[in-house]
C-alpha cells in the first residue's frame, strides 16, 4: 500500500516538498525511495521551506545542515554512500543556502543516518539531536524536549500526508 500511495501523483503533490522533488539526486532515491518523503518532512520541520534559514545553533538552509554534519560527509566511514555524497568544497554557510546543494547534502546525511541506525525514527533522532540524543533513546531514556518535539512533528507531517492523500483518492 505504501508504495502505491508514494507513487501516486496526488501524494507527490500533497507531500513532497518542491525543492526535494527538484533537487534530490536520483542516485539517492535508488538507494532508498522513502528518502523523498522523509527528507520532505525534514525540510518542512527544520526550515519551513526557507532556503536561507539559519538556526540559533548555526544550522543552515532547507535541511538545516550543520558544519559537523557537512564535515561528517567529507570524512565518511565505512558506511557506503554514493560518491556524490562526499563534499569536495570547504564548508561554507553560503554554499549551504543554495537549495540544490543543501538538498543534496541533507539527503546524503539523512541517508547516512538511516544506513547507520536502520530505522528512520533513529535516523531522525541522530539527524536532529546528534549521537548523544540517540544514545539516550537507545538506552530507553527520552531525548531532550527539542528532539522529542522534532520526532513528533516529522511523524505528524508524514501521517498527515497519508491522510490527505487517502482523502483525495476517495
Amino acid at each position: 500500500m505504501f508504495n502505491l500511495v508514494l507513487q501516486s501523483t496526488l501524494f507527490t503533490a500533497v507531500c513532497i516538498n518542491p525543492y526535494v522533488a527538484r533537487y534530490l539526486p536520483y542516485e539517492l532515491l535508488q538507494e532508498d525511495p522513502h528518502l523523498l518523503l522523509y527528507l520532505s518532512a525534514v525540510v518542512h520541520v527544520e526550515s519551513a521551506s526557507n532556503p536561507r534559514a539559519v538556526s540559533h545553533k548555526g544550522a543552515v538552509g532547507l535541511t538545516q545542515l550543520t558544519k559537523i554534519a557537512y564535515q561528517e560527509l567529507k570524512q565518511q566511514d565505512r558506511t557506503p554512500l554514493p560518491s556524490l555524497c562526499r563534499p569536495t568544497a570547504p564548508y561554507s554557510p553560503e554554499l549551504l543556502k543554495d537549495p540544490e546543494t543543501n538538498i543534496r547534502y541533507g539527503g546524503c546525511y539523512l541517508l547516512l543516518m538511516k544506513k547507520r541506525h536502520k530505522l528512520y525514527t533513529y535516523a531522525l533522532v541522530a539527524y536532529n539531536g546528534g549521537y548523544e540524543q540517540l544514545k539516550r533513546v537507545l538506552n530507553n531514556r527520552p531525548p531532550v524536549l527539542e528532539t522529542a518535539n522534532y520526532i513528533v512533528r516529522t511523524s505528524e507531517y508524514i501521517e498527515q500526508c497519508f491522510i490527505n492523500a487517502m482523502k483525495g483518492q476517495n
